[in-house]
């Protein structure tokens, strides 16, 4: 093997196997909640299942062919949606419109009312 290659592995295993993975981990659960071996397995996981299964759906639904660019864009795409979303959750505006909808919803009961 040369060192192209190489290097080659080296990057693309982490992007592919990896980053997606970490990434939804982060939105998924809270950074102190799932200590750090459980967080790698889980982002692992998640990158196996998260990044063949988009370009599965881009392939069939939409004809895209797969190859080198379309997964590094995909993978991209993946990764940088749960950044943007805590990012977005963390605005006041967003935490407004929140409570503005949940002041809207109907108050939940604790107790369930008898059937007649």
């Amino acid at each position: 093997m040369d060192a192209l290659t190489i290097l080659k592995l080296l990057v693309g295993i982490p992007f592919i196997f990896f980053l997606p993975g970490l990434s939804w981990s982060y939105l998924l659960f809270k950074r102190r909640e799932v200590p750090v071996l459980e967080r790698v397995a889980v982002a692992v996981g998640l990158s196996l299942v998260l990044v063949p299964l988009a370009m599965f759906w881009l392939a069939w639904l939409l004809h895209v062919k797969v190859t080198l660019l379309n997964v590094v864009l995909l993978t991209l795409v993946i990764s940088a949606i749960p950044p943007a979303v805590i990012r977005l959750r963390s605005t006041r505006r967003f935490q407004e419109a929140v409570a503005a909808i949940k002041a809207r919803l109907p108050q939940r009961r604790d107790k369930v009312a008898p059937r007649a």
